[in-house]
């Protein structure tokens, strides 16, 4: 879905700036690993743009202070058991992706069964208070009076800074490009850049990471009506196991990663003990004793996501794959595909990979 939103991020700092932002503006912005979230993206690309007098070049965005992330509500999974392929439930590890499943030169679109609701969790120290405070889904997390804190600012101003837009007015211009219609309706009447964007694996591929025994689910930082639309509609996956936006912290929290690692591990009885319906399923099954976590992702946020995952639970064996986002696997784009892959590298992913395609491979490889 990476090409799909970056489309958008492009359109919408136009639509307020009359500027187009370069493809290598964006990786620039990302590679700091706080903007996950697009649309806090744009509105930091905006941002920096009026600060610069309306003239940004990609080696002025390193080292200018970010707004905040804001607060983002999370949602407990459910423990239903998953179909498995088939096998038992001796798993040989835990794959997680940040769904870069779709690419090329345009966009995605909505999902029906994003993270199923259940019982509210108790608190629990080991997400240090992200626990949900009410359904937020959709709600726009708008930059709030502080910079944001992971990359080093401190907090100054409030409120919208003078020359911007409204939070809210951007995020609707960016839905407009985004998705060309409802968010929530049918999806065959969308006609934003979603409906456009190649998947980059199919089904098969999650045929067979089952059939080699591994469990596998999502952590995604877009919508969760994009998420639903091309993990299901598209790929015609029977209720995967999902957190999107609005139902975990942004990345590189790692809130979502755990708590669906956690759940897919209750859910097969890899490890531990299940545990009983209406609790928190987080706090199980994470340890020494359980198989590997490995997360597949294209950002900096990605990769600093796992680095955090080890801090909470450091018994936990944590991989982090990563690869490229689509736009530097065009023709011509070798050498910003390889800076690119060394700041992932620089950030600390475990290995790289040339496609997503690969992960199944590099699984073998690394799990034995």
């Amino acid at each position: 879905m990476a090409a799909s939103y970056r489309r958008a991020i492009v359109e919408t700092v136009h639509q307020f700036s009359g500027w187009r932002p370069e493809p290598a503006q964006i990786d620039a912005l990302k590679s700091e690993g706080c903007w996950n979230n697009d649309w806090q993206a744009s509105f930091e690309l905006l941002r920096r743009h009026g600060l610069a007098g309306g003239v940004l070049r990609a080696d002025q965005l390193s080292g200018d202070r970010p707004l905040d992330d804001g607060q983002l509500d999370n949602r407990q999974l459910d423990n239903r058991p998953r179909d498995n392929g088939g096998r038992d439930n001796r798993s040989r590890g835990v794959a997680i992706s940040a769904t870069p499943v779709s690419g090329g030169q345009s966009s995605s679109t909505p999902l029906r069964g994003a993270p199923r609701r259940g019982a509210q969790p108790e608190a629990d120290p080991l997400f240090h208070g992200h626990e949900p405070s009410g359904d937020q889904r959709h709600r726009a997390p708008a930059p709030s009076a502080a910079f944001n804190g992971d990359c080093g600012q401190p907090a100054i101003g409030s409120g919208t800074p003078e020359g911007l837009p409204a939070f809210d007015t951007m995020v609707a211009a960016f839905g407009a490009h985004y998705f060309g219609g409802d968010p929530e309706g049918d999806p065959a009447l969308w006609r934003g850049f979603i409906g456009q964007e190649p998947l980059l694996v199919g089904p098969e591929f999650f045929v067979d990471l089952s059939a080699a025994g591994f469990l596998w689910g999502f952590v995604s930082g877009a919508e969760p009506p994009s998420v639903r639309y091309v993990l299901q509609r598209r790929l015609g996956l029977q209720d995967p196991a999902v957190i999107a936006m609005g139902e975990a912290p942004d990345k590189p929290d790692p809130t979502g990663l755990l708590r669906l690692a956690a759940v897919l591990l209750a859910s097969s009885g890899a490890a531990g003990s299940n545990p009983e319906p209406g609790t928190n399923p987080d706090r199980f099954n994470l340890g020494r004793e359980a198989p590997p976590v490995v997360y597949l992702g294209d950002t900096v946020a990605d990769v600093q996501t796992v680095l955090r995952a080890r801090e909470r639970v450091p018994g936990q064996r944590f991989l982090s794959l990563a690869v490229a986002p689509p736009h530097l696997h065009s023709p011509g784009q070798e050498q910003p595909r390889r800076a690119y892959e060394q700041q992932l590298r620089a950030a600390g992913a475990d290995h790289i990979l040339e496609r997503s395609d690969q992960a199944g491979a590099a699984l073998d490889a690394l799990l034995g």
